[in-house]
This record gives C-alpha cells, sequence and structure tokens, in this order.
C-alpha cells in the first residue's frame, strides 16, 4: 500500500474519533429503552367485551328501578289537592277594529242607511225611529270625548248596533238546508226577531200608502185588492209605493184586513211556511204550521174565537213537549205566555170581563173546553187553578186586574 494513501485514511480515522462524545447522551439512551419495553398490541377477546356490557347494562336497569320507587313514594306523600302546573296560554292579539273614528263610522251609517231604505223600500228610512235612535246614540257618543282604546271599542259598539238594527230582514233570511238543523233555527229566529223590528215602520206608513193604492188602476173590491196586492207584480205608477210593494214582499210581509176594510202588514207565515217545505228542521215546518193559524190580534183586539185561542194554547204545549232546547223553543214559549195571558184576561178592546163585572160566558165556556178536552195538559191544569179560584168568587173578577198573579205553566 502507498504511505501516503495509509498516512490519509489514519488521518482521517483520528479526526472521525475527535468528533465523538465524551459523555453518554441520556435521552437517547431513555428512548431507546423505552422502544425497547413497548409490549406488542393484543386483541381483548369478544366474550369480555360482552361481560361489560352486559354488567354495565344490569347496573342501568336496578338504578332507574331505584329512581322510579323514590319517585313514586315522592308523589303519594304530595296532597292529592295540589293544582297542577297551569300551561301558559299565549295572549290574545288586540282586537282589530274596523272603523277607527267617528268621521269613517258616520259614513258607514250613512251608507247602511241608503243600503237599507233600497232593500226595505222605505223612503226616508233616515226619518224612522229606528234610524234616528242611533243616529241620537252616535250623537251622545261623541260629546263623551272618548280617546284610545276606549274611544274604539265605543266605536266597535256602535257599529254592531247599526248592523242589528238598520239591516233589513231580507239580509237575515237563511239560506234553507245550508246549515245543520240547531245552527238554521237560530238564524231563523234572528229573521223572525228583525221581522218584527221592521213591522212597524210598515204599518206607520199604512194610511199613506192605502191613499196611493186607491189612485191606482187596482180592483176597486177590498179582498179583490187584497189578494192583488199580495200576489205581488203589482204595476203601479207611483215610485214610492211601488218600492213599498216590494219591499213588502221581499222581506217576508204581507197585507191584512184589519177590519172595517183597512189594510195592515204583518209577517207572512204562509209563504215562510211554503218556503220551509224543503227544510231539514221539523221544528220550523211545525212552528211555521202553528204560526199560519195563530189568534189575530188587531189594535188591541182579539179577532179570534176563544175556544180557538184555546185550541192554539194546547197546540204550543204539544209542540214544545217534543222539542230540544233552542232558540226556537224559546220563541214557541214567549208567544205561549202572551197568548196565554190574554186567554186568561183578556185585552183592552177585548176584555174577559163584562160589564157587569163578571167573567163573559163565552170566557168561561172557552175554559171549560179546555178542561174537558185536554185534563191531562200543563195548560188545563193552571187554567183550573184560576178558573177554581173565580168561581169561588161567583166568577166576578176587574178588568185591569194584574197578569203577574196569573198561575203560568213552566212548560219544558
Amino acid at each position: 500500500m502507498d504511505d501516503k494513501i495509509l498516512d490519509q485514511k489514519l488521518e482521517n480515522l483520528k479526526q472521525s474519533y475527535n468528533k465523538m462524545p465524551l459523555l453518554s447522551d441520556p435521552e437517547a439512551i431513555i428512548s431507546a429503552v423505552k422502544k425497547s419495553s413497548r409490549k406488542r398490541y393484543r386483541p381483548v377477546p369478544f366474550i369480555a367485551y360482552a361481560a361489560s356490557l352486559a354488567g354495565v347494562a344490569l347496573i342501568s336497569v336496578i338504578l332507574a328501578m331505584f329512581f322510579m320507587e323514590s319517585s313514586k313514594e315522592n308523589e303519594s306523600r304530595q296532597p292529592s289537592d295540589t293544582p297542577p302546573k297551569q300551561v301558559e296560554e299565549n295572549p290574545e292579539p288586540a282586537p282589530a277594529y274596523e272603523i277607527k273614528n267617528f268621521e269613517e263610522l258616520e259614513i258607514y251609517f250613512s251608507k247602511k242607511e241608503q243600503e237599507t231604505e233600497n232593500l226595505a223600500g222605505i223612503v226616508n228610512f233616515s226619518g224612522t225611529e229606528l234610524a234616528a235612535g242611533v243616529q241620537a246614540a252616535i250623537g251622545t257618543a261623541k260629546q263623551e270625548n272618548l280617546t284610545g282604546e276606549p274611544l274604539l271599542q265605543k266605536i266597535a259598539s256602535l257599529k254592531a248596533e247599526i248592523d242589528r238594527l238598520l239591516t233589513a230582514p231580507v239580509k237575515y233570511k237563511p239560506e234553507y238546508g245550508q246549515d245543520n238543523q240547531q245552527k238554521f233555527e237560530g238564524k231563523f229566529v234572528e229573521y223572525l226577531e228583525q221581522l218584527r223590528r221592521f213591522l212597524p215602520l210598515y204599518n206607520d206608513r199604512i194610511s199613506q200608502m192605502e191613499a196611493l193604492i186607491s189612485r191606482e188602476n187596482i180592483s176597486q173590491d177590498f179582498h179583490e185588492r187584497l189578494a192583488i196586492l199580495n200576489k205581488g207584480g203589482v204595476s203601479v205608477s207611483n215610485k214610492e209605493l211601488d218600492r213599498y210593494l216590494q219591499g213588502i214582499k221581499q222581506n217576508g210581509y204581507h197585507f191584512v184586513d184589519r177590519g172595517e176594510g183597512m189594510l195592515s202588514v204583518d209577517i207572512d207565515y204562509e209563504t215562510l211556511s211554503k218556503e220551509a217545505a224543503d227544510s231539514s228542521s221539523a221544528n220550523i215546518k211545525d212552528y211555521l204550521e202553528l204560526k199560519k193559524s195563530e189568534p189575530v190580534l188587531a189594535d188591541g183586539a182579539l179577532l179570534t174565537s176563544w175556544e180557538e185561542m184555546g185550541e192554539q194554547l194546547i197546540d204550543y204545549e204539544q209542540l214544545m213537549q217534543g222539542m230540544e232546547d233552542g232558540p226556537l223553543k224559546q220563541e214557541l214559549k214567549s208567544d205561549y205566555k202572551k197568548f196565554y195571558g190574554i186567554f186568561l184576561q183578556g185585552l183592552p178592546n177585548t176584555p174577559v170581563v163584562s160589564e157587569e163585572g163578571t167573567i163573559k160566558i163565552e170566557v168561561r165556556e172557552a175554559w171549560q173546553h179546555v178542561l174537558s178536552n185536554y185534563p191531562d195538559t200543563e195548560t188545563a191544569k193552571f187554567i183550573e187553578q184560576y178558573y177554581n179560584k173565580l168561581e169561588k168568587a161567583s166568577f166576578t173578577a176587574e178588568r185591569d186586574s194584574d197578569t203577574k198573579e196569573l198561575p203560568i205553566p213552566e212548560l219544558k
């Protein structure tokens, strides 16, 4: 080997030796020891996992049963009258007011007046007592100087009165077969109430209308003229009369003979009964059949015989016996009480007491007719009480006796 090459290798070896650390590196040694001491991963058998899960489940069941028993004991210790927690309800939204000031209300009032004048056929409807009463109520409310919510509530109340009082009856007329029986009967009673509310408005103008009718080319025979007017479609030259006749027919009225060849307006139960023929409400049909033959009253006088009135009372009682409570039954009760009072105490122009101060013979006979033919009715039982009381007094009575003293049956 060449000496130079040997010397060079020895020199390189020496330099490498000099670069070696004098002490060992502790971190390197520890790291090496850890690596050498690591255990190899061994998978846990499946049975061990299953056993662990079963143990956890068993402990959970035991704890759950413990807490359930504790809860039952706590509930049993609480007093039974402890009120349940109230669920907080959402507050109702504030009402949305359709009309917000008197100016808008008066505009609505004027439009309602005009609409009703056209539908009812009553010219100058604003001059009627109904319209004048509402107008006065609006004026009074304006003087109260209300503001804010009280003002809005007052205006809403007045609007409701305008709708209730100033709506033509035809707008209340329900459509047959559109609602269930109870709902329809409620609407029908509202219609009857509106018919009665507007009836005086037509009779207030009957004298004026009769004068106009006499100028038209209609039969001069009273009863024939009455039939022609009720048939409808009469061609007349006077526009006010034409509107009046159309309003009567359209809203559910007809002309009747009030005696001495004079006309009067009344509710047309005959036509209403025909219209209700297809109604699903048997109560409505029976009610209208009864109203068709109800006692005729005019100018404080009874135009029906006393015996017929007694029969009518029995018909009312029998009809109400099979009827469920509702608006229509209340209507019948009201009619019954009115006719019952008339049957026992008469009317100003058809009294039951004679000039001699005793009950008239024909009245006593009508009472006896009810007692003999319908002894098991409530009507007969209460009339008998009154009859026996008067009989003990030899049927003497005062003309203006108080109707509150009458024994009136409370029909259910």
